[in-house]
């Protein structure tokens, strides 16, 4: 099933249920499920995705628009917490997702209010653990698990070599457009930026070692998904000061080391 079948089944009418998923470019669950190691990047934006559309929130908030805009909020939520609970190996809970949205739609009547915008899309039907939805939260956790399976050097390899910073040194270094993935480390060690990536990339190294330990998902079953975001690359930042001891912050600095090390093999 997906959102448009799940609209349909839920009453909305197919064209507004369109509309409203095109206006909001599927959601977060899409952008989670095309996403690339470590996923949860996408949610560093959270949940500035529903806020920047506020030109359209007077259309989306009138009848079924609003449903169907309520509808692909609580399945992004219900996707992103109900991995979390299942790596964790616990139910998912009714008042943690009640809380999420109530969470998101604060931050919609907020930006309605700054903005003085009129109407607002607005909560409109209580939410409930619903086994709809199970097939969006087995996509992300399957994905999930292929994510923790496949080899730590490979995907920061695959990291390194589509990063920002990477694509802006091939600008430079004209050689280095030559590299093949699994040599992406050591090209950036040959010119000397190793450090220097290392400064650039390190939320998406925080972000994949609490995918990695599941730290970001200890965290959000009893937090804000914006305040788990933050807290991981707070505790990114102090992991690798040694100014935290736990399991997320071994392994950042195992991490750390696995990239100081393949950049060493010249």
């Amino acid at each position: 099933m997906d959102y448009i079948a799940l609209a349909i089944k839920n009453g909305i009418d197919k064209e507004k249920a369109i509309y409203v998923y095109k206006i909001l470019n599927g959601g977060y669950f899409m952008k989670l499920y095309y996403a690339k190691t470590p996923i949860i990047r996408e949610l560093k934006s959270w949940p500035v995705l529903y806020l920047k559309k506020k030109k359209y929130f007077p259309k989306i908030a009138s009848p079924e628009y609003n449903e169907a805009v309520q509808l692909l909020i609580t399945l992004d939520i219900y996707s992103i917490l109900g991995t979390s609970f299942r790596l964790l190996k616990t139910n998912l809970e009714k008042k943690r997702l009640e809380d999420e949205l109530k969470t998101v739609y604060g931050k919609i009547e907020e930006t309605c209010n700054n903005e003085n915008i009129s109407p607002c899309p607005m909560m409109t039907f209580d939410v409930s653990i619903n086994q709809d939805f199970e097939p969006f939260i087995q996509d992300l956790f399957e994905k999930r698990i292929r994510d923790q399976k496949a080899d730590i050097i490979s995907t920061i390899e695959e990291l390194a070599y589509n990063s920002e910073f990477f694509e802006e040194l091939k600008k430079e270094i004209n050689w280095l457009k030559a590299i093949k993935v699994e040599n992406t480390i050591r090209g950036i060690t040959l010119v000397g930026k190793l450090e220097e990536f290392l400064d650039n990339i390190q939320d998406m190294l925080y972000l994949l070692s609490s995918e990695r330990t599941l730290y970001f998902d200890s965290l959000v079953i009893s937090n804000s998904i914006e305040d788990s975001i933050k807290k991981v690359l707070d505790d990114g930042r102090k992991a690798i000061k040694n100014e935290i001891n736990n399991e997320f912050s071994k392994d950042i600095n195992y991490i750390y080391t696995l990239i100081r090390q393949q950049g060493s093999y010249i």
